[in-house]
């Protein structure tokens, strides 16, 4: 799983920019194969639906709370992954 981990995590620092297009999909399918393509997507959809209530959250609480809910949930990630998800995070929700 380490192995893998890594992998994702390069995926995330090198080919998430604004959001995961599927250019940027195709190119970690090619680099690290189709299963960490399919991992790193889920990963990815799963922070794009982090609870949050917008009708009440400001930007600032809510990336509190991404930060929460990746740290239980992948606390494995690198912080430049981390930081790439959420500027993906900000550029979905802004």
């Amino acid at each position: 799983m380490q192995d893998e981990h890594q992998k994702i995590n390069e995926a995330f620092e090198n080919f998430l920019e604004s959001h995961l297009s599927t250019e940027a999909q195709a190119k970690i399918a090619k680099q690290y194969g189709e299963a960490v393509a399919t991992e790193v997507r889920r990963i990815y959809d799963d922070a794009l639906r982090c609870p949050v209530d917008w009708s009440t959250a400001t930007m600032e609480t809510a990336l509190t709370a991404l930060h929460e809910f990746l740290s239980s949930k992948y606390s494995w990630l690198s912080s430049k992954a981390r930081s790439n998800i959420n500027y993906a995070f900000i550029m979905a929700w802004k």
